[in-house]
């Protein structure tokens, strides 16, 4: 038997039309689970972690907590908006390197401030630290 003869024989060319469809079935499927878990690499997790704030995720807030974390989440937009400018503004990667260092440390002092506003009801801060674990690793704290 030639090769020709091998190549014209139909349960090769089934298989051949097999293995091309497997092949185009697997690069398709894994294409759609680029993007990760829950589609967790686009923002929109609130508690920091993507647009919204905590007022999203804790319904308990008194309404002078709710006015301070709006009132700092506005400030910190700004801020935040400035620098973006500034860092978007330049062409010099070492500059963008040092307000990038900026805006992370004006980040957390955000995130501490709120934290001091949530520290007079210590349970919801436990709350919003389980729901932030429970978002950014699928676990809850063993109580």
């Amino acid at each position: 038997m030639t090769i020709l003869n091998h190549i014209k024989n139909p349960e090769i060319m089934k298989t051949g039309k097999f293995a091309i469809i497997l092949i185009a079935l697997l690069l398709g499927t894994s294409m759609i689970y680029a993007q990760g878990r829950r589609n967790f690499n686009h923002p929109g997790n609130a508690c920091g972690y993507g647009p919204g704030t905590c007022l999203t995720v804790l319904p308990d807030l008194t309404e002078d907590q709710k006015a301070k974390i709006s009132a700092l989440e506005t400030a910190h937009q700004e801020t935040m908006a400035e620098q973006r400018v500034k860092q978007r503004s330049t062409f010099e990667p070492i500059e963008k390197n040092e307000i990038r260092g900026v805006m992370l440390k004006i980040v957390q002092a955000h995130r501490d401030e709120v934290k001091t506003l949530l520290l007079d009801n210590p349970d919801l801060m436990e709350e919003l630290e389980n729901k932030i674990k429970q978002e950014v690793t699928g676990e809850t704290s063993a109580e």
